[in-house]
C-alpha cells in the first residue's frame, strides 16, 4: 500500500451450514412435497416456510421453523393430515342422492371423523366407519336402508269390521311393495285401493281393502215353506240394514224383510199370497135366468094299481078295493120340484117361469092319474 500510512483489513470466515425443510404426512416419513434447503453461516439466523399443498392440512408449525445455523446443519419437518370428503353410499356403492358430503382431515389409518359428524339420512342407518386414506379424496361410507312395514287390512264396506286377518308387508326403505286382496268366501271386493302398490317410506299408511257382504235371499211363505216357482238369489247386503233389492214375485206381496247379520248367510224374506177382495151383499153375482124353451117336460109315469078282495062279515060280500100306490110319486116330487125351482129372479121378486111350468106339468099328471083310478073303480 502507498500513502502516508498503512491500513489493516481483517477478514473473518464462518463455517457454512444448511437447514433442510421436509413436508411429511403426519406420523410418517412419506413426503408430500419436495424438501427445501437453505444455507448460511454458523451462528446466523434462518427462517423456513410451510408449503401450501392441495389436499393436505398443516398440523402445526414446527418449533425449529426459525433458528440459528449450526455447523452440523438442521432439519425442519412440516407434518400434514390428509384431507377427505365423506360420500354416503348404499350396500352396492351407489351414491345416495340429495345427501351432503361432509369433509374432514386426519391421519391415515385412523377412523374418519368428518367435521360436524356423519350425516343423518332418514330411512338409513350408517353401517361402516372407514379409515382416513393415505391420499386425499373421497371416502365411501355405507348406509343401509331401514326395514319399513305396510299393514294391509280387509274390511266390510263402510266399517272397520275385519273379514280376514291383516297382513304385514316389509322391505327396505325406498324399495317398492305390492299388496294383494284376500279371497274370502261370502264377500266380494268393491275396488282396489289407490295405494295397493307403492314405495316404502318413513311412514306408511295402511292399505285398506273393502268388501261387500254377500247374502242368499230365499223367498218363504208365512209357514216357512219356499215360495213355489222361485229360486234363491245372491246380492250384497249391509250388516244391520234390510236388503235393498227385494225380489218381486207375481201374486205375492212382501210382508217381512229381515236385517242382514254380520256374516254371510241366508236371509229369508216372507211373502204372503195376494187374495181377491171379498164381495159385499150388493155385489152378488146375478144368476142367469133359465131358458124355458130348452126344458123338456117330464112325462108322468104309470102308477101301478093293486086290487084287494075283502069279505065283510056283515054282508058276506066281496068288495074289491083298489089301492092307489105311488100316486104321490109323481105329484109329490112335482110339488117339491116346483117349490125348489120357484126361485126369485134377481132384483124383481118374481118366480121363475121354468118353476111354474114344472109345477103345472106335475099337477096335470096327478089329475090324469086320479081320473083314471076313479074310472077304473066304477067299472
Amino acid at each position: 500500500m502507498t500513502g502516508a500510512g498503512s491500513q489493516t483489513v481483517k477478514v473473518v470466515y464462518r463455517q457454512n451450514a444448511s437447514v433442510t425443510a421436509n413436508y411429511y404426512v403426519v406420523g410418517t416419513t412419506n413426503k408430500i412435497a419436495n424438501s427445501a434447503t437453505t444455507n448460511g453461516g454458523v451462528g446466523l439466523t434462518y427462517t423456513t416456510n410451510a408449503a401450501q399443498i392441495p389436499g393436505y392440512t398443516l398440523v402445526a408449525t414446527p418449533s425449529n421453523a426459525t433458528g440459528t445455523y449450526v455447523a452440523a446443519g438442521s432439519t425442519v419437518n412440516y407434518e400434514y393430515t390428509v384431507d377427505y370428503s365423506v360420500v354416503p353410499v348404499d350396500s352396492n356403492d351407489n351414491k345416495i342422492p340429495n345427501v351432503p358430503a361432509p369433509s374432514g382431515t386426519g391421519t391415515p389409518g385412523q377412523p374418519v371423523a368428518p367435521t360436524g359428524g356423519y350425516p343423518t339420512i332418514p330411512g338409513y342407518t350408517r353401517t361402516t366407519t372407514p379409515n382416513v386414506p393415505d391420499k386425499p379424496g373421497q371416502v365411501n361410507v355405507v348406509y343401509t336402508p331401514l326395514t319399513e312395514t305396510v299393514t294391509v287390512n280387509y274390511y266390510i264396506q263402510g266399517t272397520t269390521t275385519p273379514i280376514a286377518s291383516s297382513a304385514t308387508l316389509s322391505g327396505p326403505f325406498g324399495s317398492d311393495y305390492q299388496s294383494t286382496p284376500a279371497n274370502v268366501s261370502g264377500y266380494k271386493l268393491v275396488a282396489t285401493p289407490a295405494n295397493a302398490s307403492g314405495m316404502y317410506g318413513l311412514t306408511n299408511g295402511a292399505v285398506d281393502y273393502y268388501y261387500e257382504l254377500i247374502v242368499t235371499v230365499v223367498p218363504k211363505t208365512p209357514d216357512g215353506k219356499p215360495v213355489p216357482g222361485t229360486t234363491p238369489t245372491q246380492q250384497p247386503g249391509v250388516p244391520g240394514q234390510p236388503i235393498s233389492n227385494v225380489p218381486q214375485i207375481p201374486g205375492y206381496k212382501v210382508t217381512v224383510v229381515p236385517e242382514v247379520s254380520g256374516q254371510p248367510g241366508v236371509v229369508e224374506v216372507i211373502y204372503t199370497p195376494m187374495t181377491t177382495p171379498e164381495q159385499t151383499p150388493n155385489e152378488q153375482t146375478p144368476k142367469q135366468p133359465v131358458d124355458t124353451q130348452t126344458v123338456t117336460p117330464v112325462a108322468a109315469k104309470p102308477v101301478p094299481v093293486r086290487t084287494v078282495e075283502q069279505t065283510t062279515p056283515a054282508q058276506q060280500t066281496t068288495v074289491k078295493k083298489t089301492h092307489v100306490q105311488l100316486a104321490t110319486e109323481v105329484y109329490a116330487p112335482a110339488r117339491v120340484a116346483a117349490k125348489s125351482q120357484a126361485k126369485v129372479l134377481p132384483h124383481t121378486g118374481q118366480q121363475s117361469s121354468f118353476a111354474l111350468v114344472i109345477a103345472g106339468l106335475g099337477m096335470m099328471a096327478a089329475g090324469f092319474i086320479f081320473l083314471g083310478v076313479r074310472k077304473y073303480r066304477r067299472s
